[in-house]
């Protein structure tokens, strides 16, 4: 009966890696790491990850504002 439930575990875990892409963030992490080799490594990945989180950021911010100007754009052919 556990097993069953360990079974459903394990997939929503890999699951979940695979929406996340974590198996490819992780890989690009440890080559980054290893070109680098920085003293303090977990230093080091927390400041990658913070780049990658800001640059995501920045990524949807434009993409919203691309958004926003289709619409006012698809909003004033209509008009017409």
């Amino acid at each position: 009966m556990s097993g069953g439930n360990e079974e459903d575990q394990l997939a929503q875990c890999q699951a979940y890696v695979q929406r996340h892409n974590i198996q490819q963030l992780v890989k690009e992490a440890i080559v980054v790491l290893c070109i680098h080799k920085p003293d303090n490594p977990v230093l080091f990945l927390k400041d990658h990850f913070e780049k990658l989180n800001e640059q995501r950021a920045q990524y949807v911010r434009r993409l919203s504002i691309a958004v926003e100007v289709f619409d006012k754009v698809q909003t004033v052919q209509s008009l017409r």
